[in-house]
């Protein structure tokens, strides 16, 4: 991960998947965490410069850095999925 030039901001993730960043972002902002998804229109795009520009990193003011490392890091290790036991059935087949 590259930290960001400004020392009040932060960049806590970077990834190719633009996805995987929107829902970090969404999950961050759930929490109160200002969070920027930068990139995210240039690669939506152009799909194929995601590698030649490290994809999208998500920004976040220095303060909330730590808090935002660990709710990723949490989302990373499956803390925030639901039970098996806990998934809508699966449609009847006809």
């Amino acid at each position: 991960m590259r930290e960001d030039t400004d020392s009040e901001f932060q960049i806590v993730f970077s990834t190719l998947d633009l996805t995987q960043g929107q829902v970090l972002r969404a999950l961050l902002r759930s929490e109160r965490i200002p969070a920027v998804l930068l990139d995210e229109h240039t690669i939506q795009t152009q799909q194929l410069w995601a590698p030649a520009m490290g994809g999208v990193r998500i920004r976040v003011p220095a303060e909330y850095a730590a808090q935002a490392k660990r709710i990723i890091a949490e989302f990373q290790a499956g803390t925030f999925e639901l039970p098996e036991d806990d998934l809508p059935p699966a449609p009847a087949r006809p």
